[in-house]
């Protein structure tokens, strides 16, 4: 995978030597540069800390917030980056989804001044030039920059549960001692679907910035249309809001790459609100295909206002008033009429049998979750949900994770770091009274093998039973909250570190 880099001179291409680095000095030299210039990695970030320390005693390269409040940790490597990397950066991650927005204040190395959480508020606020800051840390990026990657490299990284991104990078140097750096992105699954689109900017070349009041009367657009929805939208799928500098955007999937589907948008460039369809270009091409084949018949279904247009990743499209019955009424339409083309054209919408894949269940479930849960009031912050088999509850302590696999419905602490054997032993020695106050006996488990130890909760119900998901959902959201009742204050006043 070695990169060349050519200089034409009258015609004829001349090659550019790579530039040698001693073994230990290449990994310092590409550190000064990516911290010096983080723009190089591709998005806006604001770098907040270089060597920090974890709780197992690893150090994070470079570590950093981008404009989501996602924690993005740099992990650099001087040549080849072997398999090994991607476990390495897996606990990186792991260990710092459980940070506290304290505790991420106070690993912030390169903020000036009182490492406090006001302050590193105050600091998002000067560099991404917004009002509103979201909530730090509730997901997590993992970035490697090396020269070079084993040939499975991409494929075990692609196998974790973190979005990351892979960068390949060449220093070159000319005679005339001008330096090039080239940097070439091997993978990236932590930039939404529709990113480029940001960076496209309005007619003058400029990026457009959507007010903070705009983002904040569509919030309550989607709001109220997402109720006069609800009966219309089957158990799993929902409305996720997408905000970018260039527009607003409430996007209805249940396929996993979430921007699939039918989607409500506000452009301010023409200020224009729309229900349009909405999916990756690679697919756009297929679904364009199977409409027109169907125009006629989609066009007397929908009426005549409905548009056509020719866009990487929309085929037709409905501008409407800003009205939430009419918007939900038409969305509703939308969704009855295109529904059975999207389920045939998007890979991962149409079931494979009578309960559909696992992951797509998975999504299913953790979406009603959340719902539930927020329906309900629950003080716990819910991470963004995912086709995945459990839930990470960021606690600001020890972690809460919800389990729903294919056979099995639980819930457990998870009891990590260099201490978790003594936190572990110090917990059990209440368990009666533990047991007690929960309502049911727990099952307490060291695991000396694995790096958590585990007090845990099950149900009596299965992911591939719909019908017990009303229940399961009561049963998991008063097992968190009852964990988190009677485990915090023990965990203050036995002095317990994570």
């Amino acid at each position: 995978m070695t990169m060349k880099l050519f200089k034409s001179d009258a015609g004829v291409f001349q090659p550019i030597q790579k530039r040698q680095f001693g073994f230990e000095r290449l990994e310092k030299n590409l550190e000064d540069w990516l911290g010096a210039n983080p723009h190089l990695l591709g998005d806006d970030i604001l770098l907040i800390g270089r060597q920090v320390k974890t709780d197992r005693g690893a150090f994070i390269d470079l570590l950093a917030l981008d404009q989501h409040g996602r924690v993005v940790v740099i992990e650099l490597k001087r040549g080849r980056a072997p398999r090994d990397t991607v476990a390495q950066l897996n606990d990186y991650l792991t260990a710092i989804s459980g940070w506290s927005d304290g505790e991420l204040a106070r690993k912030a190395n390169l903020i000036p001044f009182d490492r406090e959480v006001n302050n590193l508020v105050r600091r998002f606020k000067e560099h991404f030039k917004v009002t509103h800051v979201p909530d730090f840390n509730d997901e997590q990026v993992g970035v490697v920059v090396a020269e070079d990657f084993d040939s499975d490299f991409i494929t075990q990284i692609s196998g974790l549960r973190f979005d990351c991104r892979v960068l390949q990078f060449s220093n070159f140097v000319t005679a005339s001692n001008d330096e090039y750096l080239l940097i070439n992105p091997l993978h990236d699954s932590a930039r939404p679907a529709q990113a480029a689109e940001e960076d496209e900017g309005n007619e003058n070349g400029e990026a457009v910035s959507v007010p903070a009041d705009v983002k904040e009367r569509f919030s309550r657009l989607l709001n109220d249309v997402e109720g006069l929805l609800e009966h219309a939208c089957p158990a799993g799928e929902g409305w996720r809001l997408h905000r970018s500098r260039q527009y607003v955007q409430g996007v209805f999937s249940r396929w996993k790459t979430i921007y699939e589907g039918i989607s409500l948008y506000y452009d301010p460039t023409d200020r224009t609100l729309q229900v349009h369809t909405n999916c990756q270009p690679r697919h756009n091409r297929a679904l364009r295909a199977l409409l027109t084949a169907h125009r006629r018949e989609i066009e007397e279904a929908l009426g005549n206002k409905v548009s056509w247009e020719e866009h990487p990743s929309s085929c037709l499209y409905e501008t409407v008033p800003d009205d939430p019955e009419f918007v939900a009424g038409r969305i509703r339409r939308f969704i009855e009429v295109l529904k059975p083309y999207l389920d045939e054209t998007l890979p991962g919408r149409a079931s494979t049998n009578g309960t559909g894949s696992v992951t797509k269940l998975q999504l299913d479930f953790w979406s009603g979750f959340r719902a539930y849960a927020e329906k309900a009031g629950s003080k716990l912050r819910y991470p963004v949900p995912r086709p995945k088999g459990w839930m990470t509850i960021n606690t600001g302590g020890f972690l809460y994770v919800a389990i729903a696999s294919q056979n099995r419905l639980a819930v457990y602490i998870a009891i990590k770091g260099p201490d978790r054997k003594k936190n572990f032993d110090l917990l059990k020695a209440e368990k009666a009274a533990i047991d007690k106050e929960f309502g049911a006996p727990l099952r307490w488990e060291l695991l000396p093998t694995k790096k958590e130890s585990q007090i845990q909760t099950h149900f009596d119900g299965k992911l591939l039973d719909r019908t017990s998901w009303p229940k399961a959902y009561e049963w998991m959201l008063h097992s968190l909250e009852r964990f988190h009742e009677i485990f915090v204050p023990r965990i203050k006043r036995l002095k317990l570190r994570p």
